[in-house]
């Protein structure tokens, strides 16, 4: 499913004539870093996911309904009353769909084991020259 969800992506920023520049200003991250992550080589489209869905102002739901797995979204827009019941305007209804929710926590977890490691070797680096 992350290939069609990265594949997707793409095609759906060439349809709409979008630079990955842009799309990289968008999600405050350089160029480079988003085309590896539009090309599968990082997996860090869990993280950008719906940022990029706001950028295109298309639904969760919308973007999946093609996609292996595409009814594991569901968005319900309710009125909020003033007494502290979803303050927030929206309220999101998620199915079950397990292999959607395991990507997206692996992407998250790779990219916190990758921000681990760079913690680590800058540490190192930081110690070496304190001494």
């Amino acid at each position: 499913m992350e290939k069609e969800i990265l594949a997707k992506l793409k095609k759906l920023r060439e349809e709409k004539g979008v630079r990955p520049m842009e799309l990289a200003v968008h999600l405050d991250i350089d160029e480079s870093a988003y085309n590896r992550m539009e090309n599968g080589v990082n997996n860090t489209w869990g993280k950008y996911l719906l940022p990029l869905l706001d950028f295109y102002k298309i639904p969760p739901s919308e973007f999946f309904k093609d996609i292996e797995g595409k009814n594991f979204i569901h968005q319900d827009v309710k009125e909020i009353n003033d007494n502290g019941q979803n303050i927030a305007g929206i309220d999101l209804n998620f199915s079950t769909d397990a292999s959607v929710y395991q990507k997206l926590i692996q992407s998250y977890e790779k990219t916190i084991k990758a921000l681990e490691d760079k913690i680590q070797l800058l540490e190192e680096k930081l110690n070496h020259i304190m001494k």
